[in-house]
């Protein structure tokens, strides 16, 4: 079944604005950022004089002047691929010893797959060669050029092409079916979901926009396609978000993340985003971009992340928007920290700006931050398991621990630019501009941080309009962040609570409101309309656990915390007043 193209809201007028469109976080696991910087606090690397290690190996490798549009290297394996003067060479990527290098001029976009490389010949034809003995096992004459993905499934390869989409016979190179996108420009967010394949493309006309497209993957039928939308955010099951903004009609702190049924094509649901009434106390400017708008959208789970430069909000994507406020996150680094570049990852999140690369704890907000480095300019910045992998335009590179900023290795070039840090077992790869480096992978590095949940009781009073109650069990702090006994709580304003103890919910009504919640799922119900907490209940001394600050959402109440107490007010006006 065909759906047309649905552009769902109007196109006023010309603009090619690709510099304008909303970033998100892509598959895999570095971002570029350009920053200067002063030195913070933790651990500031240029002060540790970490002395310089010296390469295993070096490769001279092709590269783009100024900013390179890709890597010239792959690895897969044992093996490491990379363009030296137009030619093709694989080595082995603990010695740097060449297998075969190719006779003939290839384009810098190459694939690595299951030991067969895939590579596109200046002769517009693809060819598939064993990687590590050059054997060639096929080509396919496409005639067409600027190939930007490749993907891989169990019966064929999926290439797209600037100016068309392929599907191949993996063992023959035969083309099974194609999607002529001749006025367009393929967007790097090739996708497979289940039976679809997914992809988005700039188009050309009046209005230059992105526009987001699924096919059968059996047939290349188009499925669906939805206007300025693109780079999917996140995919379970049949199931697909992806984010929308049209540019020239709505306002820049304002966005879509609309819910795809891949296999049927259906909108799930067209879920609006507005971050500008949120909180007048937060401020969403910074003194390096005089422009406020969302500069970053993710998710991560059931959570999306939505970037204002230096302030990140949070929403649950099965809550209601519009009946809770989201979490938010930086607001009390707000103009400090910079833009949000990286993450959020093993609960943490990157900042760049006037201090420098930073990172922000998602796990425990009572944590510094992590500088790991707040001098010099910055030209690439990879984050990869457990280190932060950082480019400085001075020729040096540091590699930094995640978790505390340390600085772990050090190196130098005689580059300005660097292109993506790539890791291979215990081997990092760096691309500096015209060279290919190899170095040893410090340990710390390799493993992303775990997280241990601590909680410790804390004796506090509860004051309900100015009355003094005492409530068991007690609080307790949840990495430093306050939560309370639900039923406990709920007892203070005369409320009826039930328990489910199998399922582990909780239905509770007080103050003429109604409440169903599960330990360990932060979605809630809230008189019938879905709203997320900032953290997920959870048990503890066989009770149900909230944290603090979800109180007031819940109950319409003020509730603030101070000198191991809790105050509430069920007349939020009167508080505010005071």
């Amino acid at each position: 079944m065909k759906i047309s193209l649905k552009p769902r809201r109007t196109m006023l007028c010309a603009l090619a604005a690709l510099s304008i469109l909303i970033p998100t976080a892509g598959v895999g696991t570095g971002a570029t950022a350009h920053a200067e910087g002063v030195q913070l606090n933790t651990y500031p690397s240029y002060l540790e004089k970490t002395p310089v290690t010296k390469p295993i190996w070096t490769a001279p490798i092709d590269h783009e002047q100024y900013m390179p549009s890709g890597s010239s290297y792959v690895v897969e394996g044992n093996i490491i691929v990379y363009m030296k003067n137009k030619h093709l060479v694989s080595a082995d990527i603990a010695t740097g010893n060449a297998y075969w290098s190719s006779k003939t001029n290839f384009t810098n976009t190459f694939f690595l797959h299951g030991g067969v490389l895939y590579a596109l010949g200046e002769d517009r034809v693809l060819y598939a060669f064993n990687s590590q003995y050059g054997t060639k096992l096929w080509m396919s004459p496409l005639g067409k050029t600027n190939l930007v993905q490749m993907k891989f499934d169990d019966k064929r390869i999926y290439a797209s092409f600037n100016e068309a989409l392929f599907a191949l016979d993996p063992a023959t190179g035969k083309k099974l079916w194609m999607v002529d996108k001749t006025e367009a420009s393929a967007i790097d967010d090739l996708t497979l979901v289940g039976n679809t394949v997914v992809q988005s493309y700039i188009e050309q006309g009046a209005i230059s926009h992105d526009n987001l497209y699924g096919y059968d993957a059996a047939t290349g039928k188009e499925k669906f396609g939805f206007g300025w939308s693109s780079s999917p955010l996140e995919v379970e099951g049949n199931m697909m978000w992806v984010k929308s903004y049209n540019f020239m009609a709505e306002d820049p702190l304002t966005t879509h993340v609309l819910q795809i049924n891949t296999d049927t094509g259906k909108l799930i649901k067209d879920q609006v985003y507005d971050v500008s009434k949120i909180n007048a106390e937060i401020s969403t400017s910074s003194p390096n971009d005089p422009y406020t708008r969302i500069t970053k959208l993710a998710m991560d789970g059931p959570w999306i992340y939505i970037g204002v430069n230096d302030v990140v909000y949070r929403y649950h994507r099965d809550a209601d928007p519009t009946k809770g406020p989201p979490f938010v996150y930086n607001h009390l680094f707000q103009g400090t920290l910079g833009k949000w570049i990286l993450g959020p990852s093993d609960g943490y999140m990157q900042f760049e700006g006037v201090v420098g690369l930073t990172s922000l704890s998602m796990f425990d907000l009572t944590k510094p931050n992590i500088n790991y480095w707040g001098y010099g300019n910055i030209s690439r910045v990879d984050r990869i398991g457990g280190g932060m992998f950082i480019g400085l335009q001075n020729g040096h590179f540091i590699i930094s621990q995640l978790s505390t900023g340390k600085t772990l290795l050090h190196g130098q070039t005689s580059a300005w630019m660097f292109n993506k840090f790539t890791v291979a077992g215990n081997i990092v790869f760096v691309q500096a501009e015209h060279q290919l480096l190899a170095y040893p992978l410090p340990a710390a590095a390799k493993f992303a941080p775990t997280h241990k949940l601590i909680i410790k009781d804390e004796k506090a009073d509860i004051v309900v309009d100015g009355v003094k109650h005492a409530i068991s069990p007690d609080a307790a702090f949840v990495n430093n962040q306050v939560f309370v006994p639900f039923r406990a709580m709920f007892a203070l304003f005369n409320g009826t609570i039930s328990y489910d103890a199998a399922s582990k919910s909780v239905t509770a009504s007080a103050l003429g409101k109604k409440i169903q919640l599960t330990a360990e799922n932060a979605l809630v119900t809230l008189d019938g309309s879905k709203i997320g907490l900032s953290e997920a209940p959870l048990m503890y001394h066989n009770t149900v656990y909230v944290p603090l600050r979800d109180i007031s959402t819940m109950l319409g109440t003020s509730v603030t915390w101070k000198n191991h107490t809790v105050y509430i007010s069920t007349k939020p006006e009167e508080a505010a007043a005071k």
